[in-house]
């Protein structure tokens, strides 16, 4: 949030291209991503993020030895202290920059801001386990679990701006129907009360980056969308793989 901010107040008032506030995010060089402005900002995230928790170590701790403390000295069935604990890093780590982003957007008469965490399920992805071993090794492969991701997404709940954020967690992987509650209005044990997130949404329609005439005009059969033009101008159709791995969407913030 505090990059997007920083990006964002770096064209001052005056709109980008076709006014996309977020144009600098686009992947300019799809065969160097590595000098990408996509691929240097979102480097600028990690180290910033990285030098955050930094700076923030010794509240970090001290906070979560006093959550721990608490958790044991609460009753069993008192399930509020976790959530409680993630809403003070939230608000330490990343309401500040949350706030300054609306801000910004406010300014410039923008009404939300959504944020895709595309192929989120990577999160939860493990690390081979090593044939000599003495045990699996299960801890997640990017250091950080979809849950955790979850949760910080939660913990937002309490802090919603006047530009409000909305996530949505972006998967070809089936398996992430799994995030959604079982039941009817089933509410995650993991997460405290309050808003939910919505069920998997797998439909998603023909081509989407295709505009509505291409097929009408240009397109005579199913099989036009394979050729190579079609291809580079609007990438692999999304009906032509197979239907447990056509995108599925979640919306976290209802």
């Amino acid at each position: 949030m505090a990059v997007v901010a920083e990006k964002i107040e770096a064209h001052g008032n005056s709109a980008p291209l076709d006014g996309d506030w977020m144009h600098d995010w686009h992947l300019d060089s799809a065969t160097n991503i590595d000098n990408s402005r996509r691929h240097i900002y979102f480097a600028e995230v990690a180290a910033g993020a990285e030098k955050l928790l930094l700076d923030n170590a010794e509240v970090i701790v001290e906070t979560r030895v006093s959550y721990k403390m608490q958790d044991i000295a609460a009753d069993a069935d008192n399930l509020d202290s976790a959530p409680v604990w993630h809403k003070r890093l939230f608000k330490l780590l990343c309401h500040p920059s949350f706030e300054k982003l609306s801000r910004d957007l406010k300014e410039r008469h923008v009404k939300w801001f959504v944020l895709a965490i595309d192929e989120c399920s990577e999160l939860n992805s493990t690390k081979p386990v090593p044939i000599s071993g003495p045990k699996p090794y299960r801890a997640p492969l990017w250091s950080m679990s979809l849950i955790a991701l979850q949760r910080i997404i939660k913990a937002y709940d309490d802090f919603v701006s006047e530009v409000p954020v909305w996530v949505l967690l972006l998967d070809t992987n089936s398996s992430v129907v799994d995030m959604s509650p079982l039941g009817k209005d089933a509410t995650s044990d993991r997460f405290e009360k309050g808003y939910r997130s919505l069920p998997a949404w797998p439909y998603v329609g023909y081509n989407q980056m295709a505009k509505k005439d291409v097929f009408v005009e240009k397109k005579g059969l199913p099989t036009d969308v394979h050729s190579m033009q079609h291809l580079k101008l609007y990438g692999r159709p999304v009906s032509s793989a197979p239907p447990v791995s056509q995108f599925h969407l979640i919306d976290c913030l209802l």
